[in-house]
């Protein structure tokens, strides 16, 4: 799937993640088509007080959201990783970069004045986990691994003791030692995941928690526990709080994100019975209550589906309520909202569009504190030592920090490596500028460095998912664009010498009409690119392949399938100095399955060889060989799945002695002619062969903290790096001398 460096970037790989609940990858496509044809959405989902994502209906990647770029990303250089750079000799892979991911709720320990801890949720379909601070938030390790494994932290909370208590989307879980570890608390409820977990502040043993449309009540630390939902109520429960000088009096919120419905209930016995107190509020999601003690404030409201909320206070138990936002306000899709418990005049509010801020009781707001503005914000919590720092959970940086509130966030990640990373690339005239393309439900970016990945500069293209970076062979940086089309159109872009981004196509339409996934240059004529992938929305699903002659300016559609559901995963060129053969693999998205695609007419027109392809195949990657200009090898992510070669530029496809295991990406050394390397979805992630790919032994020293894999490409250094490209960074590996093949070291699933 990836060529080597010098003849221009990378391709193939895919978006979506999964999490300890395995999800196929490239399932994630295939369901999102089928959700398509039913014209409705999958949610990624986060919780606590946070609201799921849902994807945004007009696109079809599952993945996150918007607007412009913010004012502390410009010049924003972020370290990428606490190592030095590996030695020549480096035996086992690096995390390269960069730290980050998708922070749903963060919170600090009351007891312990370094300890923080931090929920990465919902990420895209079943990913996640809960991180750990000791030095307040300077650094994190990854904490309850071994017990909880890779699921989303919807919410977290410390009791006045110091005991923690998270709910996750498996169970609640509690650690009486500052989070060093963890005791599962199965919950008697048909339903899994907690979003909500809430502490009686005079009774630290009565833990409340919301899982599903349940409410449930223990006074024992989670030991017992007694039903206490509202009879009334359906949805889901995603907020619950406590009046904190009546802890009889209790407010449960309940919405459901893609009915655009909500409603609020009301208790003043302890909920044992329930009354509603929507009457006055808006029909749409609620996301979180904070109680002072004289007055409740609900926030709300999410993007998809366009459903406003805002915030609303009462005085009165929810019997009236009063807009604190009015109609200026940049958004009203709200998360989160933390009163300060020393000051009930300062209210922090967690957006879509940063940090919002009022230190008068709402009556005036300032938005985007802290060089926020435009950031998604999930969550955002007061330091329980009465400092004012601040901390915030944001989509793709993790977490970032205030140390008095007023001076400014900034990230504060160092160890988070959640960043769903779908591309590294290297530039092939300086080995040190790398580039990474990451996203998430409805937002991403690019990063790059100039100095090998030591540090990282956020660029200023639209905030939109990306999964592709590419550099062509004159060393100019690409990216492929998956949408959110209402923050910025799709398809390709093109960084240009002034720093600036140039949207260049193909454009179908103002929807999410064109979905990019490969992108190939020639390595001869720098006018001539390709970009592969298939149409979408209102022009149809079937796979296509556009060709332009003059660098993107312009393009035209060489290929269009016959067949609806098609998709083309990568585009190679036969580099013979001609630019006349081209070939590609497509897949099949309703039926797993796919092909080969061949042109000999410099990419005018395409026909489908299938010979020797095996029944079933789902060929999602190609790269070529050293051997000779038309030797290229195929990756198969089918049943049983395998690794292909061909020595007639993809006319004919043979098996290598690799079988049954599925190949989601292949890479050759650029001067090894026997040297190959393959990325599976299951450990080990990484094989390496010294036979032509025949045998193939682990290759995954280091990779124990990485994701999935989705794209592995090859730098031009001497010696060369390998770039790993997964769900959880990005990771680097100095190619010395090969490793011993172990005998008959075929690996198998």
């Amino acid at each position: 799937m990836k060529r080597f460096p010098v003849r221009g970037g990378s391709t193939g790989g895919r978006s979506g993640r999964n999490r300890s609940i395995r999800v196929e990858r490239f399932f994630v496509h295939v369901f999102t088509t089928v959700i398509l044809l039913a014209t409705t959405s999958i949610g990624a989902f986060a919780g606590g007080p946070n609201p799921p994502i849902p994807i945004d209906r007009t696109d079809p990647h599952g993945v996150r959201r918007p607007p412009a770029e913010a004012s502390l990303d410009p010049g924003f250089m972020q370290p990428a990783r606490q190592t030095a750079k590996a030695s020549p000799t480096a035996p086992a892979w690096e995390f390269l970069g960069v730290w980050g991911g998708d922070v749903d709720i963060v919170a600090a320990s009351p007891t312990d004045a370094g300890l923080v801890l931090a929920g990465v949720g919902p990420g895209n379909l079943m990913l996640g986990g809960l991180y750990r601070s000791t030095d307040g938030g300077a650094t994190w390790q990854r904490a309850g691994y071994q017990s909880m494994g890779q699921v989303p932290v919807d919410a977290i909370v410390f009791a006045p003791d110091g005991t923690a208590y998270v709910g996750t989307a498996w169970d609640l879980w509690k650690s009486t030692d500052g989070g060093e570890t963890w005791v599962q608390h199965a919950l008697p409820s048909n339903e899994y995941w907690v979003r909500s977990v809430v502490i009686d502040p005079s009774a630290p043993s009565t833990v409340w928690v919301g899982v599903g449309p349940q409410v449930l009540v223990s006074t024992d630390g989670g030991q017992s526990w007694i039903d206490k939902t509202p009879p009334q109520a359906s949805r889901t429960c995603y907020s619950i709080a406590l009046d904190p000088t009546d802890p009889d009096r209790v407010f449960a919120a309940y919405s459901d994100v893609y009915a655009s419905s909500s409603r609020l209930y009301f208790s003043d016995d302890g909920g044992s019975s329930w009354v509603d107190r929507s009457a006055g509020l808006p029909d749409n999601p609620i996301f979180d209550i904070a109680h002072d003690g004289d007055r409740v404030l609900v926030v709300g409201g999410i993007a998809f589906g366009n459903q406003p909320f805002g915030v609303f206070a009462s005085s009165d138990a929810g019997l009236t309520w009063t807009p604190l936002h009015d109609s200026s306000w940049p958004v009203l899709f709200l998360s989160d909202v933390e009163i300060d418990p020393l000051n009930p005049n300062a209210i922090l509010l967690a957006t879509d569009d940063g940090v919002y801020r009022s230190d008068d009781g709402g009556a005036s707001w300032d938005f985007g504190v802290g060089g926020t503005g435009a950031m998604t914000i999930r969550s955002v919590r007061l330091s329980p030592d009465g400092s004012g720092s601040v901390l915030a959970g944001e989509e793709t940086r993790g977490v970032l920090l205030d140390l008095d509130g007023d001076a400014g966030f900034e990230a504060s990640s160092t160890g988070i490596n959640e960043l769903d990373v779908n591309s590294t690339a290297a530039n092939p005239l300086d080995s040190q500028e790398l580039a990474i393309a990451f996203q998430g439900v409805n937002r991403g970016g690019i990063y790059t460095s100039r100095d090998g990945g030591a540090t990282w500069l956020r660029e200023s293209c639209p905030p939109t998912r990306y999964i592709r970076a590419v550099f062509s062979p004159s060393g100019v940086l690409h990216a492929i664009s998956s949408g959110p089309t209402t923050v910025a159109p799709e398809g390709v872009y093109r960084r240009d010498p002034d720093g600036t981004w140039v949207h260049l196509g193909p454009d179908q339409g103002s929807l999410y009409d064109t979905d990019l996934i490969s992108l190939r240059f020639s390595a001869n004529d720098a006018q001539l690119v390709f970009a592969g992938g298939r149409d979408s929305g209102s022009a149809g699903y079937e796979a296509a392949i556009w060709r332009s002659s003059d660098a993107g300016a312009s393009w035209t559609r060489a290929y269009e399938s016959a067949e609806l559901y098609r998709m083309v995963y990568d585009i190679e060129i036969v580099e013979d100095g001609t630019d006349t053969e081209m070939l590609a693999s497509w897949v099949a998205l309703d039926t797993l399955g796919g092909g080969a695609l061949r042109s000999i007419d410099g990419g005018s027109t395409w026909d489908e060889p299938v010979q020797g392809l095996p029944s079933g195949a789902v060929p999602v990657a190609l790269s070529p060989s050293p051997r000779g200009p038309e030797v290229f090898f195929l990756a198969d992510y089918g049943l049983p799945g395998g690794l292909l070669i061909t020595e007639d530029g993809g006319a004919t496809w043979t098996l290598t002695g690799f079988a049954a295991t599925r190949v989601w990406d292949v890479a050759c050394h650029p001067t090894r002619a026997d040297r190959v390397y393959v990325a599976t979805d299951h450990k080990p992630f990484v094989l390496v062969s010294d036979d032509g790919g025949d045998h193939f032994s682990a290759f995954d020293d280091g990779l124990d903290s990485a994701g999935s894999p989705m794209e592995i490409n090859l730098s031009r250094d001497t010696p060369p790096r390998l770039l790993l490209s997964t769900w959880d960074g990005s990771f680097f590996r100095i190619l010395g001398n090969p490793p011993p093949r172990r005998p008959g070291g075929r690996i198998t699933p």
